[in-house]
């Protein structure tokens, strides 16, 4: 990579519930996606963000379904 990557600047959410939903599979990679998110999320002002752990690929569907029943406005979901 030439290190130019573009900026880019998210849109301002401080009133949004957001849910990240990661597979603890890949714990070492999935870790870093979180962290990633997270960094992600406080710079678009985000306050309320749940972070929920499943064991694979198969569970994080249902757990995107529950985040969204309890109230998440928007989920991000990590493999």
């Amino acid at each position: 990579m030439s290190g130019n990557a573009p900026r880019i600047i998210p849109a301002r959410l401080e009133d949004a519930r957001i849910a990240i939903i990661s597979a603890s599979w890949h714990r070492e990679i999935c870790d870093d996606l979180v962290a990633g998110a997270k960094r992600a999320l406080k710079e678009a002002g985000v306050k309320q963000v749940e972070i929920t752990n499943v064991a694979g690929s198969f569970e994080l569907p249902l757990a995107a379904q529950f985040a969204l029943k309890s109230g998440a406005d928007e989920q991000i979901l990590l493999l």
